[in-house]
């Protein structure tokens, strides 16, 4: 019988790698091909003066893929750098998350914890603030936070990133009145807690922000119109900033909002941490009271429809609304409503009346644009209408093809999860259940789809008879285990991996739903998968 015996290690041997890693040095190269060496840890803001970077619209650099702020500290040995610049979307992201980080550290040093203000959504070039008492904003506390703001922006003062263990996080947060935060932080087991910190005040940290605040020029504050809420108004593309509310448009998505609003608080669910501790306690009854909102909302809709058919006349219900918004449900489940009320619709898509590919018209970048008018054979769906119209029988073309979620849950009191990011997880997972897409794909095309909607959807919401909101407070934590292995495929050297990264972040502050608590006739099965109306 023979023995195994370890071999012998000579300590003089030398190493058998070809290139070891210096773990005290960072490479760094810039987009222009230079390279640079730099000790490790690495201060972002040694960099600033390359040429690439020396620019005063630089709001962030992007490092590896990843974007990161301007006075972040890097420990990683090779950096491939980027820079963010304000004119970009990234840079606008930066830029407006900044501003709340202005506005919620003037708030504070003005009024302590006297009330506390929450940043609620986003609509046009602004965000929507209330107090998180219900009360309303005097002129006086809104001119008096506003010119704290123009202080702060004016000396220029620095934003750092710190890190707090658990236990001083819920000291900190607990002594400053941060409700919507605490019960995050009580719903997760990070032992560290990474923050945002200004003059001594600090958030949570949820994405980068800017180094400093002095580029932050370029702002409003002013009352709403009833007075219970603000708006911080910022850029946005090319919009100019209102100076009054009567220059704020879809009035009608901010009532919805309201109104969403309360529902969330009537059931309990004003921010994620409200929601996580709902499903660690096994809470089956929130799901089924969203979902019965949704079906008595649509009732009501069907209810107003009638009455118009009746008395004015109505023969066309004509259905808008942005990508992954839900239409084809919502369009099914009206149907269902009207015949309960003696009413046979005839449903008709616009999907179907796609012109082929070769013959749909070009954005200026030479790309193939889906989303104006002109790519539906209008002379067909004319004809489609005209006859139905007449009482005649039609035999809709079919286009082979293998209302608005307005999500207002908050993550805590100065950063809610935008209706975008909602329609971003239904369409990755749509995407790749019904053609076969990767992540990748989806993010790729989203630019030009968002474009679309920003031209031809969003500037005429105000002109709707109704605004249907889709989302349930729940979707994103019941399409988590479907869209979490998708975007984990999105790799390192993909043109949108900080775009996944960030979609996965966000994902991650939420605890799982079990999906065999959705219903086959939920809105969130025709994303997912089940729906009865497939």
């Amino acid at each position: 019988m023979s023995s195994l015996s370890s071999p012998t290690v000579n300590p003089s041997t030398p190493s058998t790698i070809a290139n070891p890693i210096d773990i005290s040095k960072t490479v760094v190269t810039f987009t222009d091909g230079t390279q640079e060496i730099h000790t490790r840890p690495l201060h972002l803001t040694n960099l600033l003066t390359h040429p690439s970077l020396n620019n005063s619209d630089l709001v962030g650099i992007m490092v590896n893929g990843r974007v990161y702020s301007t006075n972040a500290i890097i420990n990683i040995g090779i950096a491939n750098i980027t820079p963010v610049f304000l004119n970009s979307y990234e840079g606008f992201s930066i830029y407006r998350r900044s501003l709340v980080m202005v506005f919620a550290t003037a708030a504070f040093m003005t009024y302590g914890t006297k009330f506390g203000v929450t940043v609620e959504h986003h609509v046009n070039n602004g965000y929507c603030i209330n107090k998180s008492n219900g009360k309303e904003f005097t002129e006086e506390e809104c001119n008096t936070i506003k010119n704290k703001m123009k202080e702060l922006i004016n000396e220029n003062k620095e934003i750092k990133e710190v890190v707090l263990s658990h236990a001083e996080a819920i000291n900190y947060f607990t002594e400053t009145n941060r409700g919507m935060t605490l019960s995050l932080l009580k719903s997760t087991n990070n032992e560290e807690v990474k923050c945002s910190y200004l003059e001594g005040f600090m958030t949570l940290f949820i994405r980068p922000l800017l180094g400093r605040t002095g580029i932050l020029k370029d702002f409003n504050l002013i009352l709403g119109t009833d007075k219970t809420g603000m708006m911080l108004l910022f850029p946005q593309e090319n919009k100019p900033i209102p100076k009054t509310i009567k220059e704020i448009e879809t009035k009608k998505i901010i009532e919805n909002y309201k109104a969403t609003n309360k529902v969330a608080r009537a059931v309990g669910i004003e921010c994620i941490g409200d929601l996580n501790k709902k499903i660690i306690k096994g809470d089956k009854t929130t799901v089924m009271m969203m979902e019965n909102r949704q079906d008595m909302e649509i009732a009501q809709i069907a209810e107003d429809a009638i009455e118009k058919i009746k008395t004015r006349g109505v023969k066309l219900i004509s259905i808008a609304g942005p990508s992954a918004s839900g239409k084809t449900t919502f369009s099914k489940k009206l149907g269902v409503q009207l015949k309960l009320r003696g009413i046979t619709p005839v449903v008709l898509s616009t999907d179907d009346y796609y012109k082929h590919r070769v013959d749909s018209p070009k954005d200026e970048y030479g790309n193939y644009d889906f989303e104006c008018l002109e790519a539906l054979r209008l002379d067909d769906l004319n004809d489609t209408l005209t006859r139905l119209f007449r009482g005649e029988e039609v035999h809709p073309y079919v286009f082979d093809f293998v209302s608005a979620p307005l999500t207002q849950l908050n993550i805590d009191e100065y950063n809610f999860i935008g209706n975008q990011v909602l329609r971003f997880y239904r369409r990755i997972v749509r995407d790749y259940l019904t053609r076969n897409y990767t992540a990748s794909h989806t993010l790729k095309s989203w630019f030009s789809v968002a474009k679309g909607e920003e031209k031809y959807i969003f500037p005429f919401v105000d002109q709707a008879d109704k605004i249907w909101n889709s989302s349930m407070d729940y979707e994103i934590a019941a399409i988590y285990p479907y869209v979490l292995p998708l975007l984990k495929t999105v790799p390192v050297d993909d043109p949108n991996y900080n775009m996944a990264r960030n979609l996965l972040d966000t994902l991650e502050l939420f605890m799982p739903v079990d999906d065999h608590l959705i219903g086959s006739t939920s809105l969130i099965r025709e994303f997912i998968g089940g729906s009865v109306f497939e």
